[in-house]
């Protein structure tokens, strides 16, 4: 059984009064439905360190679990220090280092 993975109505813009100040945009990984990500976390750089980070990835895993999600997992850059805290804040466990390539040339 072949799973929807994008709920583009999922995606939300966060605001702050009228002002906006972030947008989050879960997403399903498996073909079950059972695995999830916050695909994209941002926060508009007036507004950071104001916890708005931590409620936009709050509101993402409310939405993957109603989506079913079981296991959401998250990653983000080994210097973003501001995304690690959001993640231990919000009960996420540290499980291992992932490693990043880029292929510039041609075949």
């Amino acid at each position: 059984m072949k799973t929807k993975r994008f709920y583009p109505e999922d995606w939300q813009i966060g605001y702050h009064g009228i002002k906006p100040i972030g947008i989050t945009m879960p997403q399903l990984h498996d073909e079950g439905g059972e695995i999830g990500s916050n695909y994209y976390l941002g926060v508009v750089r007036e507004e950071r360190k104001k916890g708005f980070g931590r409620a936009l990835q709050r509101r993402a895993v409310e939405i993957l679990q109603v989506r079913g999600a079981k296991i959401i997992v998250g990653s983000t850059d080994a210097k973003n220090t501001a995304m690690m805290k959001v993640f231990e804040s919000l009960g996420y466990e540290f499980k291992e280092t992932q490693y990043f390539y880029a292929y510039t040339g041609t075949l």
